[in-house]
C-alpha cells in the first residue's frame, strides 16, 4: 500500500482505507445502539403489560 507511482491512486487507496474505517466505526455505533434499544425493551416489557 502507498508504494505505487501515480499518486492519485496513493490518495484514493488512502480515501478508501478511510472510507472503509468510517463505515466500520458506524456500523459499531449502530449496532451497539440497537443492542442497547433491545436490551431497555427486554427489560421494560413488563411495565407495558
Amino acid at each position: 500500500k502507498g508504494d505505487h507511482p501515480d499518486p492519485d491512486i496513493n490518495y484514493l487507496q488512502s480515501r478508501l482505507s478511510d472510507i472503509r474505517t468510517y463505515l466500520k466505526n458506524q456500523y459499531t455505533m449502530y449496532k451497539e445502539h440497537c443492542d442497547l434499544a433491545a436490551a431497555i425493551n427486554k427489560s421494560s416489557e413488563p411495565l407495558i403489560q
